[in-house]
């Protein structure tokens, strides 16, 4: 009779790793399936157990005898679980300095934002549903009204992000057959996680045409540019960066002027999207030198439309405070043009992001 093993006091070595059905007659494991599903248990436990079993068999040649005890093993396939299902989303203190970090989420949501947005979202909402004749509606016409009374915008568009933004435009505006995409070189821009506007332009199908130098660009060279294949004339807020000194750039005004002159359409990438300037901040900037500063070449979203514009972008988590989105503004042919694109329905954004963003508009 061979004696029987007491895996609770004895050292462990590589003949008497535990059995996986001793293992999970702990007790410190029943109370662990109570949380987490069994199966999902059974496989973490035999991945170590396994991972043990090689451990001694690559070092058997050194007599090697691991100090392991089961109520480590129990322990160790209690962690990998606990941090297998624990949420790895967490709430942190920006100390950065940066109000904005795209590395942590950008713009906080407001309580008032989130109160709201926890009791529609716990039942169900008239997300494309119209009340008014019971039947099915639009998802995006939730927000129409707010842009139009807020900036004066024809129409709206949301899509997730602006990078989806600028892909849903070029590729419905801009990439059949060989459309060209006119745009200063000072403003090739690139956004967060290294995506550059010529590899999004690229990916759209269109084809883009740099104009003028880095730190000068004339109408004149947008004008020389344009040709037969030319849909667009393209602008983009350079948000996060200044070339300053010898410099030179095109307003918007006078792109529209050529744009309409040439019968082509304006686009015009905000990004961070102030929509328009509140008492608040107006008194703030009387002042505060600082804020003036900041805030001198930051261009409004209702100033934009103003000019005739036919379509800008901008994001909905930066200076407007929202979930993250990426909000197409404009004529409202051409916003029509864009809710017909097959490629809408990979970008739109789902009912929680619209409910947020109808929230802060509100």
């Amino acid at each position: 009779m061979s004696e029987k093993f007491d895996y609770s006091t004895k050292m462990i070595n590589k003949r008497e790793l535990p059995a996986i059905g001793h293992i999970l007659n702990q007790k410190i494991i029943k109370e662990l399936v109570k949380d987490i599903d069994r199966d999902e248990v059974v496989k973490i436990t035999r991945e170590i157990i396994g991972k043990l079993r090689t451990n001694i068999d690559k070092n058997s040649y050194e007599n090697y005898t691991p100090d392991i005890k089961i109520e480590t093993i129990c322990g160790e396939i209690v962690n990998q679980a606990r941090e297998s299902f624990t949420p790895s989303i967490l709430k942190i203190h920006n100390a950065t300095g940066i109000i904005l970090h795209t590395n942590i989420g950008r713009a906080p949501l407001g309580n008032h934002i989130l109160n709201q947005l926890s009791m529609r979202a716990a039942g169900y909402v008239n997300l494309e549903f119209d009340l008014s004749t019971a039947k099915r509606g639009d998802r995006q016409q939730h927000l129409k009204k707010y842009f139009k009374n807020i900036v004066g915008a024809e129409d709206s568009l949301v899509v997730n992000n602006t990078a989806a933004a600028l892909i849903l435009i070029l590729k419905s505006l801009a990439s059949h057959p060989s459309g060209e995409v006119v745009v200063s070189r000072g403003e090739l821009i690139e956004i967060g996680g290294s995506f550059r506007l010529p590899e999004i332009m690229q990916s759209s199908g269109s084809k883009m045409i740099e104009v003028g130098t880095t730190n000068k660009t004339r109408i004149d060279d947008y004008e020389r540019a344009i040709t037969s294949d030319t849909k667009i004339l393209f602008k983009a807020h350079t948000s996060n960066y200044t070339i300053k000194g010898y410099t030179e750039s095109v307003s918007i005004s006078d792109l529209v002027s050529l744009a309409n002159k040439k019968n082509l359409i304006t686009v015009y990438d905000v990004g961070s999207g102030l929509l328009r300037m509140p008492h608040a901040l107006q008194n703030a900037l009387q002042k505060n030198k600082l804020l003036q500063n900041a805030l001198i070449n930051e261009p409004t979203i209702k100033e934009i439309i103003s000019s005739g514009v036919d379509l800008v972008t901008f994001s909905g988590d930066k200076l407007l405070g929202g979930p993250q989105a990426g909000i197409i503004l404009g004529k409202k042919k051409l916003i029509e043009k864009l809710s017909i694109e097959p490629l809408l329905r990979a970008l739109r954004p789902g009912k929680l992001d619209l409910m947020a963003l109808e929230i802060v508009l509100a």
